[in-house]
């Protein structure tokens, strides 16, 4: 955990009384005025909800950024292993699918399905936008070689005029350097 300040209620806990206040806040999640209640019932600690409150939001950010160094280094070695991202994808949302499956069929607290269920729908959107950007990608490289198909019976042309106004240029040069009577 981050520094508390000198004069925080919570920093004169023990070791062992500071790992059970971070169970209760965010293994069991328990509310900041049912964690300020057992502080007071089991340590005799008087405190404020508010000073929960900062504890908590203290200890988030510091997990957070754990998280985040572990994650980092996940994805690293992840990075290096040639891991086919569209097959990470679809384990990953079957894998969504079946935590949503099971947590329904055990009848799970509705704010964890209806989480689950977001990330399968935002998944579902993603593999749909994905798949709109592909056939709009083809669509482009078909209309590209239409056009190119259209216009090849006009290369010549364009050959055919870019000769004649070199065989021009070299008349010109030609009449400079030997004057205008040329033997043909």
């Amino acid at each position: 955990m981050n520094k508390l300040r000198a004069d925080s209620t919570w920093n004169g806990l023990t070791p062992e009384q500071r790992e059970k206040l971070d169970e209760w806040l965010f293994e069991e999640e328990v509310g900041y005025r049912e964690v300020r209640e057992r502080a007071q019932k089991e340590w005799g600690i008087e405190s404020s909800i508010s000073s929960v409150g900062r504890y908590y939001r203290r200890g988030r950010n510091a997990r957070m950024l754990e998280e985040m160094a572990e994650t980092q280094q996940a994805a690293k070695a992840l990075n290096g292993t040639g891991l086919n991202m569209k097959t990470l994808r679809s384990s990953a949302l079957k894998v969504i699918g079946k935590r949503l499956f099971e947590k329904a069929i055990d009848g799970c607290d509705v704010k964890a399905l209806a989480v689950l269920g977001r990330l399968m729908s935002e998944g579902e959107k993603r593999e749909i936008q994905r798949a709109r950007l592909a056939l709009a990608r083809e669509r482009f490289e078909f209309s590209a070689a239409e056009a190119a198909l259209a216009e090849l019976p006009h290369v010549e042309e364009m050959t055919e005029e870019e000769v004649r106004l070199e065989n021009a240029r070299i008349e010109a040069i030609k009449r400079r350097l030997f004057g205008t009577n040329l033997p043909e």
